[in-house]
């Protein structure tokens, strides 16, 4: 073989052997080993698994996920103040004969009512308990007003409501603001603001109302 055929033959091969390197080479960059990719690098949240806390709320950073138990105890408390809303209204209802109590009582009766069976949903769709029963303090409230009669249950119903959602808005605010309780419940919590603002609002309303004694009945 003269050199003119040797040199042409070595050429051919190294232009195969620099094919196949090629091949090679592009179904390595193509299919990257995984487990080469440090943790963290590349890789982003699914679309399908969203943060537990709205992004931009104070203590998203620091968790980044939901904190069963206290969303567990705001469920509590919001079911345990919707449900001595209703007992209450109940009652008002059937003792009072003041026009304006009956007609805050079935504000009252209707509203929470509504509020309880939305929350009842939320739970019951992520796996909380809820209260069937207003708690013992609660209860406690309910007897309470059940001893005074006339004008005196419709001046202390009136007060008690004044201060029962005035106490509520704060648990209410406090849960609507914070990225650990469960974004649904967060949501909820949020939604009823407007609600309850409302609520306090009649209340102190009421309250002026029996302290003046412009009133239709006791």
């Amino acid at each position: 073989m003269n050199s003119r055929h040797a040199w042409a033959a070595l050429a051919a091969a190294m232009g195969i052997a620099a094919l196949s390197c090629n091949a090679v080479f592009a179904q390595t960059v193509a299919e990257p080993n995984p487990a080469a990719v440090p943790p963290g690098i590349g890789a982003s949240p699914s679309a399908a698994e969203p943060s537990a806390a709205t992004p931009g709320t104070v203590g998203n950073a620091l968790t980044g996920q939901v904190d069963r138990a206290l969303t567990q105890r705001f469920i509590n408390e919001a079911a345990d103040a919707n449900l001595a809303e209703i007992a209450e209204a109940r009652y008002a209802m059937a003792h009072s004969h003041s026009p304006m109590v009956m007609q805050f009582a079935r504000k009252m009766l209707h509203d929470h009512t509504m509020a309880n069976h939305q929350l009842m949903m939320i739970a019951m769709a992520h796996g909380y308990a809820i209260p069937l029963a207003p708690s013992r303090r609660d209860d406690e409230s309910l007897r309470l007003l059940g001893r005074a009669h006339g004008q005196r249950f419709n001046a202390e119903y009136s007060k008690a409501q004044e201060r029962d959602h005035r106490e509520v808005l704060g648990v209410f605010r406090r849960a609507a603001q914070n990225a650990r309780i469960a974004p649904q419940v967060r949501q909820f919590a949020q939604q009823s603001l407007p609600v309850l603002q409302d609520h306090l609002h009649m209340a102190n309303q009421l309250v002026a109302t029996e302290a003046s004694g412009n009133h239709s009945a006791g």
